[in-house]
Parts: structure tokens; C-alpha cells; sequence
């Protein structure tokens, strides 16, 4: 039972810190291997997924390699995990031998006894106390903090396992219900698609079983299964695709197939779910699932050999919208940046955003390090400035702590210099040593001090928290010297009186610096703040709640009927420099009931009481108070608001109308400008889509230059989103086709077909009509592609059998290759039927070459679709069957001999 339990034990502690070091170790390798990727972001991104698998690998391996470190230490007991720290002192040596000599005497003289006993027990002789050393103080630390994570390692442990388990269900269920789609409402596909699919797998030499079906449940194509992959298409999807579309599609996903995508998918879910906790991991995984998708999209196009067929199928499917689970591996289920991303590279366009991110995240590992400096500094500067906006409502007494301190670090000595203005004097401290740098200012009382020497001399400035103590002189009216803060032992006995615990000397200086004293307490007292804490006593005086600011705040409570706010409210008011004159201003506006965090909420975003006015003099008068902050934020001015009034009519607008227009862009001058060169009615709603997307008047000018001079608002945004212009229509015209419709106009312009491409396809083709052309540029038929079946004697075949031929993939060099094998009268039709059942020119050689002269293109086919193959005529020739012709090898395919069956 014991062993039992120091392997429970052991276990927990081996698990325990393989969970605490996998947090720096996965967030290494993470930006390790986000280094690594960008420097391949030019290389295939097999490449890049090689490189994110093996960034997933490394944090399991260096979790494994912990784990088996903790677990083959020597064994730990329950109080080694409580109390590591405790240094056992022995307090006597024992002389074991001398005492087993005593037992075995007999008749010993007391005497002789008792000093010999005490010679077997000596008192150990312990050496004085030492003070440790520095590197025993680091020991020490790391220790503490072993200490602490020991002793909370069954927490620790039982968070992670409960979230395993968790996650864990979450992996199980998304499994389970692929395989529910691989076996649940499928119809096989039609027997043209089973055998495309076959070709394709030869081609590709994969040695699995590929099983095709239509799903009922799926909406996007996707394979599931590993050792029986599953090809699922939507129902009825298959036979609306093209076939070069359903050929990209189903290259992706045996691309997917042959790199074992689905395996390697769900031991990516098995590490997503053991280090669930860890963000470095799972962006790790993000990655392995964007470079995954890339590597099957570059396999495929090789597989395809057409970018642009296979980026239009990317899109067919993309428009259905549909996320797939996890552990299925999907055509196109991915969000819309990604998939903008896939095209991207697909069509090799330059993405200026990607440039941009790749730097960014340079510089963000470069600057890593610094993070948490900046942080602080910009809280700092932050917290100065919010202190500076609200000088209005701050005493000029209070004192600002320099950007360069640590936050509210300040030295007790160092070197002052200061400034007589009048009967007060502008005394500035500063400090600079090793670790610090920090200068602080402050306006105080000519009769406060001691004196103000013109010869170098002592003086000094006392309150109740303690004195300054100064060294030096005045010339004129500016003075410098050294200082040295030194506390008062009777107001910090006070404090510990009044239970103000936890100030040191440092903290000391704040209250000096704010003048809090007996007097300041007691306040806070007789207004219900009987429980103040020595951390926000010293908040409250670095932020500069003085007395006479308190009683502000106070009465503006009353008045307000806030009843006691907490002391934390107060310091974030002040900060934002929400002080009571800004919250009676409110008030005498009608805002009389505001909570407290609504005050500062306008306050922080810039909202006056002369904004608020001025909007009220706009004519609105009944805003709430988060409308006017919505306002503010988006820059909506009381002028706005008047000239978008004065452009509508003189009707004031709502003020959602007014923040809409704002956003995005509108302005008066540009409402004049496209209600003179439109046509018909323009409403706000109007005005605000034509700003969304940028049309101006000399856009809508354009486009009646182009001949479109009756098109309603809904037609001139489409115009422009996709990005119909005056420039396009010409070339098109210039191009040959002058009557065009808007419509015709536009499907041009969506599917990318340019005035360059029609002129090509005019040169290569007579009399072309302008659908065809966009159907050629829809199917990827060039120029080049027509001309090449010119060049083999197709010269009057027809627009629509060409858009066929290269829907099948037939390649114009295939016609004449059959040329040269002696077949003349070959038709379009012919190639077709050819490609599809899988003949080529060398199939059809090496039947030539096996002695068969006389045979037809049909006969081809036959042989080709029951698997006669020049290699199994090799065969049954080989066995005795030597002068047959092809029908009779045929009969014998059929029959089903030498295939395992009926050999004998």
C-alpha cells in the first residue's frame, strides 16, 4: 500500500511540473517556429507544413522529456511536496559503539557511569549563524517557489485533467460524428465520376481504396476515414460542377488522402487536447491547419494543371458557407481571411496585407522582450497625462512623479532644486542611481521651511509625516542642494494605531509629499472611511486626494445621492480628472443620475460640458449620455452635425443617421456633388452605401461617358464593387463589342476578362460572340489553346465543343499524336470520348507495337474499359494464348481469365 502511494505520488509530481515547464516551453517553441516560418514564406508550403508539424512534435517531445525527467527522480514523499524548506538541526551525536560497550558491563561505579554516558552523548557543537550569500538568497527563492508549486501540484494536476477530460469528449464526439456522415445517408456517385476517380488515383499512384459517394448530410466536399477513406460530395452537387471543377476538387482531397492528412489531423487534436491551456499551441496548430490546406491546393493544381479552374472551384464551394468539425478534412470550410489567403497564393497575387503582417509579427518577436517594460512605462505616461487633463479641477499643489520612475517609486534622498514664485516655492527632487532614474515636483509654502538660505547651510521642512532635510543655498531666486527624507516615528506609530499597516519609509514620502496627516485620517474617518489600507493611503496621495479635493468629491456625492463610494472610485476619478466640478457640470445639463462609471467613461473619451452644450445648441437636446460619448468617439462635432442638417434639408438628422455618416465618410460637400450627377431621388441610406464603396460624382460620370446614364443607386454600387469602370467599357468597345449591356458588362468584369483577352480570342477564333468569350475565359479556353487545334486541323470546330475539349482536358497535341498512328478522320468528339475512358496516344501505340494494325478508336475504348492492357495481351501470350485478336483477349478480360479465377 505504500508503494502504491508514492507512485500516486510520484505521478502527480512528474505530471504536475511537466504541466508548469510545458508553459516557457511551448511559448518558445512557438516563436521559434513562427521565426521559421516566415523565413520560409517563400517555399512551398509543404515546406511550411513540415516545419509547423514538426513545431507541434517539439512540444510534445520536450513535455515527454520533462515528464520522464520528474518521474525518474528519486522518490517523493507527502512531506518533501508540504514543507521542502524545513532545515532539520541536529541537536547531539551519539557514539553508537561506546554505548553498546555500557549495556554489556555489569557492577559499573555510578560515577564512572555517568561520565562515560555523557562522553557517548556529546553535544553537537554548532557553528555561529552566518548571513547568506547571494547566490544562497537565489537558492533560496527558487526554492520558495518550489515550495509553493509542491504544495499546490493535486490542483494543478486535477485543473489539467479535468480539462483533458473535457476537451477530450469534445475531440471524441467530433469523431464520431464523421464517421456517423461516412456511414449514414450516401448514395454511390454515377459510374463517370467513379472512374475519373480511378484515373486520377493511378495517376497520383496512390495504393489505397478510394470509396466516391453523394451525402445527404454534408453541405461542402470532404473525406473522412483513414484506413477506408471516404470521399463525400454534397447531393446533387457533383453533376451541377463542371468536370474540371469536380477534377480539382477531388484532387484536393486525395492530396489530402496521400499525405495522411486525416490521421495526422486527429493527433493534432490529441496535443490540442492535453495542452488545451497553452495559446502558443494552439496558434502552432492554426498554422499546421493553414499550411495544410496550401499543400493540398499546390498538389492539386500540379495534379490539375490549372490555377484558375481550380481557384473558381475554391469559390463555388466556399459560398455554401459551411465549417466543417475538426477532424474532418474539408475543400473549402475555412473563414473568410484564410480563404482570401489560399486565393491569394493560388493565383500568386502579391498580398500587400500579408507583406504587412509579416513584418509586424518581426517586429513584435523582435521586440518581445520588451513588452513588459513598455507596458509599464505606458501606464506611467498615461497616468501623468490623464493627471495633466484634469489640472483644471487639481490643486496646483499637487506633485507628479517623473515618466521615467518606476510608478510610484520615489528615492529618500538625492539632489533638489527649486524656484521662489512669490511666497511659494517650486521645489523640484531628483534622484539617479543604478537601478533608478526619477525626478518629482511640487509647489510649496515659503513659510513651511525652515529657512532659505543664500549661503550653503542646513534647513529643512517638516510635517507630520516626516521632515526633508536640505543642504545647500539660494542665489536669487533659484536654489539647489542635496536632500534627505527621514520619516516621523510617531505618525508611523499613529498609522499602526489607526491600523493604516503596510507603509514603509518610501511610502512614507508619498504622504509627505500630499501633506496627509492626523487630520486627513480623521476626515476619512468621520465620512464612513474607517478601514483604509496603507497601499491605497499612499494611491490616494501620489493621485492627489488631498483634503480640500475630498471634500469636493464629497459634496458632489451628496448632491448626486451616490451615497459612500469606494476609495478605489475615487483615485479612478481623479486620475481621469472626473473631479466635482465636471460632475456638477453634468448635472446643471440635465445628467443628474449618471452612474459613476458613466462619468468616467466621458471623461476619458474627451466628452466636456462645452461639447455637450454646443451639441444641445445643434438641436440635440434629449441625448443620452452614451449616445454623446458614441459622438466623441466617432468625431461627430456640434458643426457636423449643423452643416449635415443644413445639406439635408434643414432637417436635423438622427442621431444614428449622424453617427452612420460620419463613419463612413459622408459630408456635405460630398452629398451636393452626387445628388447633382445621379439620377432620381437620393435618400441618406442612398448616400451613406455610395460613400461606402467610394462612388463620388466623377465615378458616376464615368460610367454615363460609357454609355450607362439610366442606372438606379443598386446598380452603380455593383458597378463599382466590381469594379466597373468608364476605362473597362472602352477597351471592350474598342475590342468589338459596342452593345453591350450593364449586365453583360458586368459578368465580363467579374470573371476577369479583359479587352487584351477578347482581342486574342478574336484573332484566334472568327465571328466570336461575347458569351462565348466569357464562357472561354470561365473554362480557362486561351488563345493559344484555339490556335493549337487550328494548328491540328480543327479548323471549323465549334465555340461550344472547344469549351468541352478543354472541360475534358484534352490537349490539342493528342490529335496529332493520333494523326501519327494512323488515324485521319479523328473528330472533336472523338478526343473527348478518348480522354474520358483514360486512351491515350500511348495506349493506343502500344497496341500498335503488340502486332494489332486494323483495330478502331471504339475498340480502344472497349479494351481500355475492361482492362485489356497491353501488358495483360503480354501476359496471356506469355501463357500460350498467341495469335488472338483483340475481341478475343476481350472475351477472356471478360470471363474473368488470369485474374485469380478461372487460370486453369
Amino acid at each position: 500500500m505504500l508503494a502504491f502511494s508514492l507512485f500516486d505520488r510520484q505521478l502527480e509530481y512528474a505530471l504536475g511540473w511537466m504541466v508548469l515547464h510545458s508553459l516557457w516551453q511551448g511559448m518558445l517553441i512557438a516563436i521559434i517556429t513562427g521565426v521559421v516560418l516566415i523565413a520560409l514564406r517563400h517555399y512551398s508550403a509543404k515546406e511550411r507544413y513540415l516545419a509547423a508539424n514538426f513545431g507541434l512534435f517539439a512540444v510534445v517531445l520536450a513535455a515527454g522529456f520533462t515528464f520522464y525527467a520528474y518521474a525518474q527522480a528519486s522518490s517523493v514523499s507527502s512531506a518533501d511536496l508540504v514543507a521542502p524548506l524545513e532545515i532539520q538541526i541536529p541537536q547531539q551525536q551519539i557514539n553508537t559503539a561506546l554505548l553498546e560497550q555500557l549495556e554489556g558491563l555489569e557492577n559499573l561505579d555510578a560515577e564512572l557511569a555517568d561520565d562515560l554516558l555523557e562522553e557517548a552523548i556529546a553535544p553537537l557543537e554548532l557553528a555561529p549563524p552566518a548571513f547568506p550569500t547571494e547566490g544562497a538568497r537565489s537558492a533560496f527563492n527558487w526554492l520558495s517557489i518550489q515550495a509553493y508549486f509542491n504544495q499546490n501540484l493535486p490542483l494543478i494536476v486535477g485543473l489539467w485533467i479535468l480539462g483533458v477530460a473535457i476537451f477530450l469528449l469534445r475531440m471524441l464526439s467530433s469523431i464520431s460524428y464523421v464517421y456517423y456522415l461516412k456511414g449514414r445517408m450516401n448514395f454511390p456517385a454515377d459510374e463517370y465520376w467513379l472512374d475519373l476517380l480511378d484515373d486520377m488515383i493511378r495517376k497520383i499512384g496512390l495504393e489505397k481504396a478510394v470509396t466516391l459517394v453523394e451525402s445527404a448530410l454534408v453541405r461542402t466536399p470532404q473525406v473522412v476515414g483513414y484506413l477506408k477513406p471516404v470521399i463525400l460530395f454534397p447531393l446533387g452537387m457533383i453533376n451541377r460542377l463542371p468536370a474540371a471543377e469536380v477534377e480539382a476538387i477531388l484532387a484536393h482531397e486525395l492530396s489530402h488522402i496521400l499525405r495522411h492528412d486525416h490521421l495526422l489531423n486527429v493527433l493534432q487534436s490529441v496535443v490540442e487536447t492535453l495542452f488545451y491551456f497553452h495559446p502558443g499551441v494552439w496558434w502552432i496548430s492554426a498554422q499546421i491547419r493553414t499550411e495544410r490546406e496550401s499543400a493540398s491546393d499546390e498538389m492539386a493544381i500540379q495534379l490539375t494543371g490549372d490555377a484558375l479552374t481550380y481557384a473558381q472551384a475554391l469559390v463555388t464551394v466556399q459560398e455554401m458557407g459551411y465549417l466543417p468539425m475538426s477532424p474532418a478534412l474539408a475543400f473549402a470550410g475555412q473563414q473568410k481571411s484564410q480563404f482570401m489567403l489560399r486565393l491569394q497564393r493560388i493565383l500568386h497575387i502579391k498580398s500587400p496585407t500579408t507583406n504587412t503582417m509579416e513584418k509586424m509579427l518581426t517586429v513584435v518577436l523582435i521586440a518581445g522582450t520588451l513588452v513588459g517594460m513598455g507596458w509599464i512605462k505606458n501606464f506611467a505616461h498615461n497616468t501623468y497625462t490623464h493627471i495633466k487633463a484634469g489640472l483644471v479641477e487639481t490643486r496646483d499643489d499637487s506633485y507628479f512623479i517623473n515618466e521615467t520612475d518606476n510608478n510610484a517609486f520615489m528615492a529618500r534622498n538625492g539632489f533638489w532644486n527649486a524656484e521662489i514664485k512669490g511666497d511659494r516655492v517650486y521645489l523640484n527632487l531628483q534622484s539617479k542611481t543604478e537601478h533608478s532614474n526619477w525626478n518629482t515636483s511640487r509647489y510649496f509654502d515659503k513659510k513651511e521651511f525652515s529657512a532659505l538660505p543664500t549661503t550653503e547651510s542646513d534647513f529643512n521642512l517638516k510635517r507630520e509625516a516626516g521632515a526633508l532635510n536640505f543642504k545647500g543655498k539660494f542665489d536669487g531666486n533659484e536654489g539647489y542642494g542635496k536632500f534627505e527624507f527621514v520619516q516621523s516615528a510617531e505618525f508611523k506609530q499613529y498609522l499602526d494605531q489607526q491600523k493604516v499597516t503596510g507603509i514603509d519609509e518610501d511610502d512614507m514620502l508619498h504622504l509627505f509629499m500630499s501633506n496627509v496627516n492626523k487630520d486627513y485620517i480623521a476626515y476619512l474617518g468621520q465620512n464612513g472611511y474607517t478601514a483604509i489600507s496603507g497601499s491605497k493611503l499612499v494611491e490616494m496621495a501620489i493621485h492627489g486626494l488631498d483634503k480640500a479635493t475630498l471634500a469636493g468629491y464629497f459634496d458632489a456625492f451628496k448632491k448626486a445621492g451616490y451615497g459612500q463610494v469606494t476609495l478605489s472610485k475615487l483615485v479612478e476619478l481623479k486620475i481621469h480628472g472626473a473631479g466635482p466640478n465636471y460632475m456638477q457640470g453634468l448635472a446643471d445639463l440635465g445628467y443628474k443620475n449618471l452612474d459613476l462609471d458613466d462619468v468616467l467613461k466621458a471623461k476619458i473619451h474627451g466628452v466636456s460640458v462645452d461639447y455637450i452644450k454646443d451639441l444641445k445648441d445643434a438641436g440635440y437636446t434629449n441625448l443620452s449620455m452614451e449616445k454623446i460619448v458614441e459622438f466623441k468617439i466617432h468625431g461627430v462635432s456640434a458643426d457636423y452635425a449643423k452643416r449635415m442638417a443644413q445639406a439635408n434639408g434643414g432637417k436635423i438628422m438622427s442621431s444614428d443617421e449622424l453617427v452612420n455618416s460620419k463613419i463612413h465618410g459622408l459630408d456635405p460637400e460630398r452629398m451636393e456633388k452626387i445628388k447633382k450627377s445621379s439620377n432620381g431621388e437620393m435618400t441618406m441610406s442612398d448616400m451613406r452605401d455610395y460613400s461606402i464603396h467610394g462612388v463620388d460624382d466623377a465615378y458616376i460620370q464615368s460610367l454615363k461617358d460609357a454609355g450607362f446614364s439610366n442606372l438606379d443607386h443598386q446598380e452603380v454600387i455593383q458597378a463599382k464593387i466590381h469594379g466597373l469602370n468608364g476605362a473597362y467599357m472602352k477597351a471592350l468597345k474598342d475590342a468589338g463589342y459596342t452593345d453591350l449591356s450593364f449586365d453583360q458588362a458586368i459578368e465580363a468584369k467579374i470573371h476577369g476578362l479583359s479587352a487584351d483577352q477578347i482581342k486574342a480570342y478574336k484573332t484566334a477564333y472568327k465571328d466570336l460572340s461575347f458569351s462565348k468569350a466569357v464562357e472561354f475565359k470561365i473554362h480557362g479556353v486561351s488563345a493559344d489553346y484555339l490556335r493549337q487545334f487550328s494548328d491540328a486541323g480543327f479548323k471549323d470546330i465549334s465555340a461550344s465543343k472547344l469549351v468541352e475539349l478543354k472541360i475534358h482536358g484534352v490537349n490539342p497535341k493528342a490529335a496529332q499524336e493520333y494523326n501519327a498512328l494512323g488515324f485521319k478522320d479523328i473528330s472533336a468528339g472523338d478526343l473527348i470520348s478518348l480522354k474520358i475512358h483514360g486512351v491515350s496516344p500511348d495506349f493506343v501505340k502500344a497496341l500498335q507495337g503488340l502486332g494489332f494494325k486494323s483495330f478502331d478508336l471504339d475498340d480502344a475504348v472497349s479494351m481500355k474499359i475492361h482492362g485489356v492492357t497491353p501488358e495483360y495481351i503480354q501476359k496471356m501470350r506469355d501463357k500460350g494464348f498467341k495469335d488472338l485478336g483483340l475481341d478475343d483477349y476481350l472475351k477472356m478480360k471478360i470471363h474473368g481469365i488470369a485474374d485469380g479465377r478461372n487460370e486453369k
